[in-house]
């Protein structure tokens, strides 16, 4: 009978660097490659700065904003939220009838650093269990 395969690490990684990910698409400006809209005049006004998505508090670019609840070896999921408040921040910007804007999204570079240690422990898994079969790895 095989082992549980047990991605729990790689998937509360995979959560870290997701979270990294969109804090620094944030204090960057862009998402995807691409720079946010820019804000309105009236915004610029309010807030002081021309910076998208960053108020007074700097919400979107702290680890805080986005709780993780890690995977554990029993349940297999890592989940990312959104603090209360946020939230709402959050909705009003991606559907704002003036300038929507998408900023909750993951780059490829760190989806690809993620999937490369889920890979690594699947395959680590299989070797694992082909041995445990009675073959020898080659």
């Amino acid at each position: 009978m095989p082992s549980p395969l047990d991605l729990s690490t790689s998937l509360n990684k995979l959560a870290e660097i997701v979270v990294k990910d969109i804090s620094k698409g944030v204090k960057r400006g862009t998402q995807f490659g691409k720079p946010f809209k820019p804000n309105e005049e009236s915004t610029i006004k309010q807030k002081g700065h021309s910076n998208p998505l960053i108020g007074k508090s700097n919400t979107f670019t702290k680890k805080a904003t986005y709780p993780i609840t890690k995977a554990t070896k029993t349940k297999q999921v890592a989940t990312i939220a959104i603090i209360d408040g946020a939230d709402n921040i959050a909705l009003i910007n991606q559907t704002s009838k003036t300038h929507p804007r998408e900023f909750y999204g993951v780059s490829d570079k760190a989806m690809n650093s993620g999937q490369k240690s889920i890979d690594y422990d699947i395959n680590k898994w299989v070797d694992k269990e082909i041995i445990n079969m009675g073959y020898k790895k080659v």
